[in-house]
C-alpha cells in the first residue's frame, strides 16, 4: 500500500467519521430544541396569570356574549382573557406554520 492510498484512506475515515459527528449533533441540537419547546410550553402554563386567566375562562357560562364576558369578569378578568388568547394565538400560528389548517367541516364531516 502506497503513501497516497493510505492518505487517501485516512481522508476517507476523517470524512465519514465528520459526517456521522455533524447528523448526531444535528439529532441532539433537534431533541433539545423539542424539550426546550416543551418546557417553554409548560412554564406558559405554570404561570400564575395563565393558570387564573384559563381558570377565568373555563368557569363562563356557555355562548356567553362579548358584553355578558366584560360584565362577569370585569377590568382584570378582561386583561387574564387576553393574556390566555395572546397565548392561543401563538400556539395556532406556530400549529397553523407546520400543518397547513383545515376547516372543522371538512376535518368532521362525520359529526353531519
Amino acid at each position: 500500500m502506497g503513501l497516497s492510498t493510505l492518505a487517501n484512506l485516512i481522508n476517507a475515515i476523517a470524512v465519514t467519521a465528520g459526517v456521522i459527528f455533524a447528523a448526531t449533533q444535528i439529532r441532539d441540537y433537534r431533541r433539545q430544541r423539542k424539550r426546550d419547546s416543551m418546557l417553554a410550553l409548560i412554564r406558559s402554563f405554570q404561570s400564575p396569570t395563565f393558570a387564573k386567566g384559563l381558570r377565568r375562562v373555563i368557569e363562563l357560562p356557555d355562548n356567553t356574549t362579548a358584553d355578558e364576558i366584560r360584565k362577569i369578569l370585569g377590568p382584570d378578568g378582561e386583561d387574564l382573557l387576553a393574556h390566555v388568547t395572546q397565548w392561543l394565538a401563538e400556539r395556532m400560528m406556530e400549529r397553523e406554520s407546520k400543518i397547513s389548517p383545515v376547516p372543522a367541516y371538512r376535518a368532521h364531516r362525520e359529526w353531519h
